[in-house]
């Protein structure tokens, strides 16, 4: 849409293979995140750029500072090795056997609004107290910005651990291709065992 407004036509259907109209709206945000496809969208667009120059009516904005470049990317051995420690993660376990298995977090936020580290990480952010989370780790794959809590979704790779308020692991999320996020349990009885141990568990009855 931003391209849009400056007068670039969209160019994902072609690349896409697809009719303007057959393309939804999730096409956008998923057909990107797939192999080399961001890649090749920009690519598509700094060739158009070239071909229109005058296309936003204004001339070329020349860069006052230099482009961000890559702090980190783990090696492909190195990725294989975490894909396989991440791979024995489960729901329940406890931030101390989590540590066994990957010791060194990048990052962790213990979710107290009185310690600076949570608002510098932010990996917690506005709606840990509506799942009872208060302690999460971050571990990078890959790595554009200095500062953890200005990461790039769209560049960086990593995964964040987030336990409850319990002690217990409750979900992994992952942007990274090649391990496996962790989702919630999918029943609400399931959810209390991990965030409330003091919670009356509801009963339920077989018909």
């Amino acid at each position: 849409m931003i391209l849009a407004d400056k007068g670039v036509p969209d160019l994902l259907p072609q690349l896409a293979h697809k009719q303007p109209n057959e393309l939804r709206m999730d096409d956008y945000f998923i057909w990107p995140s797939l192999g080399d496809h961001r890649q090749r969208l920009q690519n598509a667009v700094r060739e158009w750029l070239l071909k229109h120059p005058d296309c936003c009516g204004a001339a070329p904005a020349v860069r006052s500072t230099t482009p961000s470049t890559l702090k980190f990317r783990m090696s492909k051995t190195g990725l294989e090795r975490v894909r396989s420690q991440f791979s024995r993660f489960r729901l329940g376990m406890s931030p101390e056997e989590v540590l066994t298995l990957m010791p060194s977090p990048d990052a962790i936020d213990r979710g107290s609004d009185t310690d600076a580290a949570h608002w510098e990480t932010a990996l917690l952010g506005f709606c840990a107290n509506d799942h009872n989370e208060n302690l999460a780790y971050i571990y990078f794959i890959q790595r554009w910005a200095d500062e953890i809590a200005r990461r790039d979704p769209l560049r960086d790779r990593y995964v964040i651990v987030f336990f409850s308020a319990e002690g217990k692991l409750t979900r992994m999320f992952s942007n990274v291709a090649a391990i496996a996020p962790i989702l919630p349990p999918r029943t609400y009885t399931k959810w209390l065992r991990l965030v409330c141990d003091s919670c009356d568990t509801p009963q339920i009855q077989s018909k």
